[in-house]
């Protein structure tokens, strides 16, 4: 091998290591503390091994000291000698699966572990993830981290970028790219012909079959390589350090003197590159492609209920438990409560690393996940309940002669007026014929009365009405009754009794950020119920829409605002998927079944003025699942029932749909599709902290290791739209959408799920190897009663000036309400913490500061242009701060009374700290 310029290839010693996988955490665990115990001998022992890279993630440290917690003083040791490189990440999450926000705790906390232990590595090293977001480099550039190594997502851009480059975010905030061309296994097992046994000492390398490897190395990366310097990483997944690799790296010094090899690590390397900045090309965008490693999309729709559960807990920590805790704390109604949000912070970001969130390892390590994500609910759900009594209690309320308040709350930084159903349980000494609710003023709310119960008095209903605020109260509730009704008693029961009425209310003018308390009374006469809504027959109407619905759960809209009738939207679409964990596929011989010919029933559920709900139920006859050699669905069927719910609300343009499927068949996937009459060159789907904007035609690649596809990911919404109109699908966690151009128009489809019963398969027609083990998954085949919640929304203009955005985040945020007793508090009826006047600002944050008693907030611009913004608080600011994501001060902000005014560069992230 000879080249003119004398080449300097850095070697770096890591593992990569899966917490979970194809093995569960506490086996993997076990493994760890054997390695980072020969780690330890290794580094004391041997002053010529220079360093280690631990992964770039901290809780490999906790799961290490939990089980040898007098080891920490030296591993502490060997981090501050550098022997030992550590984070800056929590936990080796998938970008695209978590929330904006999930991704910058991941950092926050994993900055905080590190800290504990020593000095904190400042590479973005993030190998394994599945691509990567647009706005990953602006993140990172607000943890001081100005680089990023990575592995997967690059497509022909390598072929002008090289492995070295500058990558923007939709902001223009930038940082060094370096790509591991043949991924972060490309040194691994120097010397072995095969895979090194790091369990067997005894076998040692061949330096002979350790040149060939490193020639035959070199010679590729050199053809990508920018500069002079060369990245090979001695390592992989759950690899030991090979103690010989002094050893190996003097023998290739000797052998090849054109060469200089060096053992160091990742910060040195990129400390070199830097050298040669003027020389690199910029690329801005995802990176989401897969031209020689996979990005396997078919994670977006794995496992759907991990998502799900995943979305959930996100809104409950984002939304509600951090914005409520803040309130109260500041109201001097509570203590901030740090430590449980920490721990609910830590337990949701255990199940982001890749092989977890993305549902593609072991059946164990999902069933594990579940009871983790239900102690993040647990956590936030007693936070919320507990904050919102401490703030009713404190509000005055005593005006209010022979009533029950009724005080809701709104976490999201606007006005809201909408409907809200809730159960509202009042003493038996209530009952009445006729009832009204008012404001504080007075003023008569609409509302509407769906039934009313009697209930005997239970010492158990007490605690249980104190969670009558949380989302799905409601339906539990009333199937709690239909299923026991022996708790349901007569006018002439003679013990005591509770009422609870089951209503619909309108939910008026409710405070940014804050609450207000309405008054439910008896009434001496009816009152009538004032809204658009109304129901006849199988059509739902309100002054946007008019919805007639099939009873294959299709519908007919006709969009009143541009006089235009649109039919056969929310069509079903079942495939057979003979894929695996990480990617869908179609099988040789594919099936498509579609409910578009379907008959079913319909049900009317609700009809008043301020609700209309249709039900639809039918059934798809399903093969039971592939044949044995999976090229085609097998001939037996089986009934597969589906229910929709189609719902209209008083004043608002969205068409709210529930799905439930009994799904009773395997390897298969189920997608809704919604079709307009128009044809779009893109889709835009809600992304972290921007939309992302992709062509809906793509080039097929078959040269591609992994080809391109038209399934995206997305966060809380997707849309295709032209100058006549839009349509945006809205979700509750529900990650995987694809846009398509169709004989009459263009598509969305919304994969509800998909089944499939092998970690990784090697015969699949749209990947055809490995990228996993070969282990039977029964459970990914999601089978029992599965339930979704998305809406639809029409619209005329652009996107961003129909406010679709903040469509998906009341369709995500709902209002929540608990009932109280009068009160004589110090707070008024209504109360409003902060607004932000701009509709393209979205907040993203709103939490007590890590180390200081303040507050912080994180705005983000959705739009891509500047965005004027008024923040208004309902309190005075002492001072305000501009800092940086790990919450560091930058400068100070001016003030204006309780007003601070902020500038937004498009698609920009600025967190402030508000005293």
């Amino acid at each position: 091998m000879k080249n003119k310029t004398k080449f300097k290839v850095h070697i770096v010693s890591h593992t990569h290591w899966d917490r979970a996988w194809y093995l569960t955490f506490q086996q993997f665990r076990y493994r760890l503390v054997t390695l980072i115990d020969k780690l330890i001998d290794l580094l004391e022992n041997n002053p010529e091994y220079r360093s280690f890279h631990l992964d770039g993630q901290t809780i490999v440290l906790e799961d290490y000291f939990e089980i040898k917690p007098e080891k920490t003083g030296k591993l502490k040791k060997l981090i501050n000698k550098d022997k030992i490189v550590i984070g800056p990440w929590y936990v080796l999450h998938d970008e695209f699966l978590v929330s904006g926000e999930s991704n910058v705790r991941n950092l926050i906390i994993g900055h905080k572990v590190g800290e504990k232990y020593g000095k904190i590595s400042k590479v973005g090293y993030i190998p394994d993830s599945f691509g990567h977001i647009s706005q990953l480099p602006q993140i990172l550039k607000g943890f001081d981290l100005d680089n990023v190594i990575f592995t997967r997502g690059m497509g022909d851009e390598l072929e002008t970028l090289g492995t070295e480059f500058i990558w923007e975010a939709p902001d223009g905030s930038s940082v060094l790219a370096i790509n591991q061309l043949n991924g972060y296994c490309n040194g691994a097992h120097i010397g072995y012909n095969k895979y090194w046994d790091s369990n067997k000492d005894e076998i040692k390398p061949d330096f002979n079959i350790a040149l060939k490897q490193i020639e035959k190395e070199l010679n590729e990366l050199i053809e990508f390589a920018n500069t002079e310097h060369i990245l090979i990483n001695n390592g992989c997944d759950h690899l030991h350090p090979q103690p010989e690799l002094p050893e190996i790296i003097i023998y290739l010094n000797k052998s090849l003197p054109e060469f200089d090899f060096f053992h160091t690590d990742y910060q040195s390397y990129i400390s070199e590159i830097k050298k040669h900045l003027d020389k690199l090309k910029t690329f801005r965008g995802e990176l989401n492609s897969g031209k020689r490693h996979p990005v396997l999309n078919g994670v977006y729709s794995t496992r759907m209920y991990l998502k799900q559960m995943n979305h959930r807990c996100q809104i409950q920590l984002e939304k509600y438990a951090e914005p409520i805790s803040v309130i109260s704390w500041k109201l001097n109604c509570s203590e901030y409560p740090s430590a449980f949000l920490e721990k609910a912070w830590k337990l949701l970001l255990k199940n982001h690393p890749h092989d977890n969130i993305c549902g593609c390892s072991i059946d164990q390590v999902h069933s594990e996940m579940v009871p983790v994500f239900k102690q993040v609910s647990e956590i936030t759900g007693e936070i919320v309940k507990d904050y919102l009594s401490l703030i009713s209690k404190n509000i005055n309320s005593e005006n209010k002669k022979d009533c029950i308040p009724i005080i809701i709350f709104n976490s999201l930084p606007f006005i809201r007026n909408e409907i809200i159903n809730r159960i509202v349980p009042l003493p038996a000494e209530m009952e009445s014929d006729f009832y009204e609710i008012v404001d504080e003023n007075d003023e008569t709310i609409p509302f509407y009365i769906n039934n009313t119960f009697r209930l005997k008095m239970c010492d158990d209903f007490y605690d249980y009405f104190s969670y009558s605020h949380l989302e799905n109260f409601r339906e539990e509730f009333l199937r709690f009754i239909n299923n026991n009704d022996n708790f349901i008693v007569s006018k002439n029961f003679p013990g005591e009794y509770y009422i609870v009425l089951d209503i619909a209310m309108l939910a008026k003018n409710i405070p940014a950020m804050g609450y207000k308390t309405f008054f439910i009374r008896k009434s001496e006469k009816p009152r009538r119920t004032e809204g658009d809504v109304s129901v006849n027959g199988n059509n739902i109407e309100n002054k946007f829409l008019k919805v007639s619905v099939k009873s294959n759960g299709s519908f007919d809209v006709y969009f009143k605002d541009i006089q235009k009738h649109l039919r056969n939207i929310h069509i079903f679409e079942d495939t057979e998927d003979s894929g695996d964990e990480y990617d869908y596929s179609p099988s040789l011989r594919s099936e498509t079944i579609t409910s578009e010919d379907i008959q079913g029933k319909i049900t009317v559920i609700e009809n008043n003025p301020l609700c209309g709900r249709i039900e639809s139920r039918f059934i798809l006859n399903l093969p039971e699942g592939l044949e044995k050699d999976r090229k085609t669905r097998k001939k037996s069927l089986k009934k597969c029932s589906i229910t929709t719910l189609i719902s209209l609300k008083y004043n608002s343009p969205v068409i709210e749909i529930e799905t439930n499927v009994n799904n009773n068949v395997e390897d298969h996937r189920l997608r809704a599709h919604f079709q307009i009459p128009v044809t779009c060159n893109y889709s835009i789907s809600d992304a972290q902290f921007c939309t992302m904007k992709r062509k809906i035609k793509f080039e097929k690649k078959e040269n591609w290791k992994h080809k391109p596809q038209g399934i995206k990911p997305q966060q809380n919404f997707c849309l295709i739209e032209n100058e006549d109109l839009g349509m945006a699908v809205i979700n509750r966690g529900i990650p995987e959408f694809e846009a398509s151009n169709v004989k009459d128009g263009t598509e969305i489809a919304l994969t509800l799920f998909r089944g499939v019963g092998w970690l990784s398969r090697n015969d699949l027609k749209s990947r055809p190897y490995h990228v996993g083990p070969m282990i039977e998954t029964p459970e990914a085949q999601c089978k029992g009663i599965l339930k979704f919640d998305y809406g639809l929304l029409f619209y005329k203009n652009p996107w961003i000036d129909n406010k679709v955005h903040k469509q998906a985040l009341i369709f995500n945020c709902p209002l929540i309400s608990i009932i109280t007793s009068p009160s004589k508090g110090k707070l008024p009826p209504h109360y409003s913490f902060m607004e932000i006047s701009s509709d393209e600002t979205i907040l993203s944050a709103f939490k007590k500061a890590e180390n200081r008693k303040s507050i912080i907030c994180r705005f983000y611009n959705i739009s891509e242009n500047n965005t004027e913004t008024i923040i208004k608080f309902f309190f005075n600011i002492k001072e305000c701060w501009k800092v940086n994501l790990k919450e560091e001060r930058i400068e100070p902000m001016p003030i204006e009374g309780n007003k601070i005014y902020l500038t937004l560069p498009g698609n920009k992230i600025e967190t402030l700290e508000i005293i």
